[in-house]
């Protein structure tokens, strides 16, 4: 699609971009969500406590 349209990044034509750290400039995913909100909800989260998305998610 970005070489049919002469775009010089497929960036430039995917509906939601994400930047070179992978994380969506228009609302910060992935990111953690609150224990309030998930108990708000009820959802119980299986993920793993200790990523921390700003070190891990630096370079891709």
């Amino acid at each position: 699609c970005a070489i049919l349209l002469e775009k010089d990044s497929i960036r430039d034509v995917i509906a939601f971009p994400k930047n070179k750290r992978a994380v969506s400039n228009l609302d910060s995913s992935p990111s953690k969500v609150d224990d309030e909100k998930l108990d708000e909800l009820q959802i119980m989260s299986m993920a793993i406590d200790d990523i921390d998305f700003d070190e891990d998610f630096e370079e891709l």
